[in-house]
């Protein structure tokens, strides 16, 4: 069994791996409640309005805790960072990505994010909506920012 500690202000997760997920806690959100669960790199959660042709989520990246490349080779991504700042790796190059800004990623882009500082926020809809057990790869744990 996992410990874990959850705060009010921010989500600390200690000796938790993927496999060992199963905590669910809930963001209030403009469109209402959300339930999270909790990753090994902050926290995601998937809105139930989501449908058929794409699905939305809310991903809390916690800095020293990167978001790990994967790539989607049926689906593309709109990414907004709704707060904080990151690094985001995009097929081999990284760049800083801040509040505002948005980045479109096609179908078969790796990608990932790393906080700093301070905890990085996004919105990222997948388009169209695939299953992630089904358009999900993973490409590196980690990368150099």
């Amino acid at each position: 069994m996992t410990t874990e500690n959850v705060t009010t202000e921010a989500v600390t997760t200690e000796n938790v791996t993927a496999e060992t997920v199963t905590t669910e806690r809930i963001w209030a959100t403009e469109a209402g409640r959300l339930p999270v669960q909790e990753r090994p790199f902050g926290t995601i959660g998937h809105f139930p309005a989501s449908q058929e042709r794409m699905r939305v989520s809310y991903v809390g990246v916690q800095p020293g805790r990167p978001a790990p490349v994967t790539r989607h080779a049926l689906s593309g991504e709109l990414v907004y960072v709704v707060s904080g700042s990151a690094a985001a790796y995009i097929d081999g190059t990284v760049e800083t990505v801040g509040a505002g800004a948005t980045l479109y990623l096609p179908p078969g882009t790796s990608h990932g994010f790393k906080a700093y500082g301070e905890p990085a926020t996004l919105l990222v809809v997948h388009v169209p909506s695939v299953p992630p057990a089904e358009d999900h790869e993973a490409v590196l744990p980690d990368f150099d920012a």
